[in-house]
């Protein structure tokens, strides 16, 4: 039977510990400088979760919601416009401010500052 499961991203960055340092400041993740050969890699340590990882297809219809491929990440605890006012302040910008997704919360969209896409 065939099987394949989500377990892993991997964010594209002109320097990966300079845009390492933007995920800390932003959402407090740790990271971790990884030795090899290759190119500078650091691995991003967001907290443990139990929930598993998902995906979703949805058409790009020009709302802004997705356009391209998107990292979601859930936040809980603290206001969204809080997130988002520490990414402007840290060198991302907002493509999508917050909009209300059903009875499921809000969703906005941003850009690290190295132009990749999440949402929140």
């Amino acid at each position: 039977m065939r099987r394949a499961t989500l377990s892993f991203f991997e964010i594209p960055g002109s320097s990966p510990t300079e845009l390492a340092k933007f995920f800390e400041a932003v959402f407090g993740w740790a990271s971790l400088q990884v030795p090899w050969e290759g190119p500078e890699y650091v691995r991003l340590l967001p907290p443990p979760t139990t929930e598993a990882p998902g995906g979703g297809i949805l058409f790009p219809d020009g709302s802004g919601l997705v356009d391209r491929l998107t990292v979601m990440i859930r936040i809980e605890g603290e206001p969204l416009e809080s997130v988002l006012a520490r990414i402007v302040a840290h060198g991302g910008s907002i493509v999508l401010a917050p909009v209300t997704i059903g009875t499921s919360g809000c969703f906005a969209r941003f850009f690290d500052p190295d132009g990749n896409s999440f949402g929140l």
